[in-house]
């Protein structure tokens, strides 16, 4: 390989050459289709949308079990889509846990009290900050439940290697 010469393009490649390698191949070298890792979070989304846009008739509506019981789905629902986000952002932040679980706590929240704000102008469906809260407390529990995950992982893959902690 020659000495770099100032205004010379730099080499790129494995062999030190102009070439892209096998890795920018998919068209990213770090992250081939890092993009996709996004419909999953996406569809979730146009899911809660389409449900919270329909008043149902109240002969529709199944008698829950107790009382607080559609706070328990709005937990669920916004867990499911935290961890839709963590799913993604763990390619897009790689090694960066506790950001990506602030990130996807934060919109899912923020997507959470948008819904909750379109709910207001559905006829038969009103804005509750309990669902949202309800909603809020999904989305962080999830997070927090991914990044003890990770940390223990990652505390097991240090222990097994014999790295010092």
């Amino acid at each position: 390989m020659s000495a770099l010469v100032p205004g010379e393009p730099r080499p790129c490649g494995p062999r030190g050459d102009r070439s892209p390698g096998p890795a920018a191949a998919s068209g990213s070298a770090a992250r081939p289709s890092s993009w996709r890792r996004w419909i999953p979070a996406l569809l979730w989304m146009a899911a809660i949308f389409l449900g919270s846009s329909f008043r149902l008739p109240a002969a529709a509506i199944p008698r829950l079990p107790f009382p607080a019981a559609d706070k328990v789905a709005h937990f669920i629902e916004y867990a499911i889509l935290s961890a839709l986000y963590l799913f993604a952002l763990d390619v897009a932040l790689p090694g960066r846990h506790l950001a990506a679980c602030i990130l996807a706590a934060a919109m899912a929240s923020a997507y959470g009290a948008t819904d909750e704000l379109h709910q207001a102008f559905v006829p038969g469906r009103d804005c509750s900050l309990m669902d949202w809260l309800a909603d809020l407390a999904g989305a962080a529990g999830a997070a927090a439940v991914w990044l003890a995950v990770m940390r223990r992982s990652e505390r097991r893959t240090r222990d097994a290697s014999g790295a010092p902690s």
